[in-house]
């Protein structure tokens, strides 16, 4: 019942009228591509309020670059270093550094490079080693207690919810997409949803179906009665990709909008993102007043903090973490000082913690 009322909420509520939307049985979310505002989206528009928790920084948690956030029931803050050490972070709910999960390496319980992770019905944590092809499990302290060995070579991303475990593999040669439900599997080629652009892929949960988005595509799909199926899509009218133009080296030159992602269902709002002229553009709707909001940035009018959403962030129904780098936010707080703009008490304050040495700061946005 509960997905029927959230369809037909989305359905009710698009930015402009869509004609061909009764001709099919999903919704269809029309944007205009421009009424992006330049102004930014304000963070008063879908957040209540901000919480900082600046990450430990010593020798052994240094992170160079944040690929991806995940935090537990207990509010401990997973961050996978995507660039320096590959390897998988645990810290608690005030930033101070707990201790790795697993650790690089060849022999038993080791990866030889962490590219994805989850954390697995709230106690166990999985890592995918695209090094050894397989998903590494470990229990919330890190101790090694199993793997799953990849169903195809390759793989670029995964997801594990309940008895369903999905694996994107990015490959002419190959099935593209790998669903596994208890002990049967389903494959997908590239034909069958229409992606046949190379590169980002986006898996997401809406709290009942892992949904699926391309970065070729309009369309986002989910999984069910053993077929993939489109769940909902973004209509940009004159704007949309033509078929005939995904794969052309001049993409970013040209008008047309492509690439939805970072698809996120809030208990109030959907969030999601597109490229358009090779830049990234946030988009956020009210599902209860259906109002929305479109630019190519978020403007934090609560405290000034910067603020960024990305395909590293995590969501949950009541709210976001996501990383911003102490560099940023200096950078940020200096720029201030040099127009002579008023900051906030709290980005005055926060700017004495850190250095642009630092670790990332984790930024909790409570969702309205």
């Amino acid at each position: 019942m509960y997905r029927y009322i959230v369809l037909s909420i989305v359905a009710a509520f698009c930015f402009y009228s869509c004609s061909r939307q009764e001709a099919e049985n999903f919704p269809r979310i029309c944007v205009d591509a421009n009424a992006i505002d330049g102004e930014g989206i304000p963070l008063s528009f879908f957040c209540d309020s901000l919480k900082y928790v600046p990450l430990e920084t010593r020798d052994s948690c240094l992170l160079q670059e944040v690929k991806k956030i995940a935090v537990d029931r207990a509010g401990n803050i997973y961050v996978l270093d995507g660039i320096g050490s590959h390897s998988l972070f645990k810290f608690d709910a005030v930033g101070r550094f707990l201790h790795r999960i697993g650790f690089r390496g060849r022999g038993p319980g080791e990866y030889l490079s962490a590219e994805d992770f989850c954390v697995y019905q709230d106690s166990i944590i999985e890592i995918y080693d695209s090094g050894k092809e397989k998903i590494l499990r470990y229990t919330a302290s890190g101790n090694f207690i199993g793997e799953i060995p990849a169903w195809e070579e390759g793989c670029d991303a995964f997801i594990h919810v309940g008895d369903t475990l999905a694996f994107y593999i990015d490959s002419d040669y190959l099935p593209n997409l790998v669903i596994g439900v208890g002990d049967k599997k389903y494959s997908f080629w590239k034909k069958d949803f229409l992606a046949n652009f190379s590169g980002y892929q986006n898996f997401s949960y809406n709290g009942e179906f892992i949904l699926y988005s391309a970065y070729g595509n309009d369309t986002i799909y989910h999984f069910q009665n053993e077929k993939l199926q489109p769940y909902y899509s973004v209509d940009f009218g004159k704007d949309k990709l033509p078929q005939r133009l995904i794969n052309s080296s001049r993409l970013e030159q040209t008008r047309y909008c492509y690439g939805v992602g970072d698809v996120k269902f809030t208990q109030h709002f959907l969030l999601f993102s597109f490229f358009r002229q090779g830049s990234l553009v946030n988009a956020v709707q009210n599902r209860q007043t259906g109002e929305f909001r479109l630019s190519k940035f978020f403007d934090n009018d609560i405290d000034q903090i910067p603020f960024l959403i990305s395909s590293n962030s995590y969501f949950d129904t009541t709210r976001i973490a996501t990383a911003v780098d102490a560099f940023s936010i200096l950078s940020s707080y200096e720029y201030c000082q040099e127009q002579q703009s008023p900051v906030s008490p709290v980005f005055e304050q926060f700017v004495q913690q850190i250095n642009e040495n630092s670790n990332p700061v984790i930024v909790f946005a409570y969702l309205k």
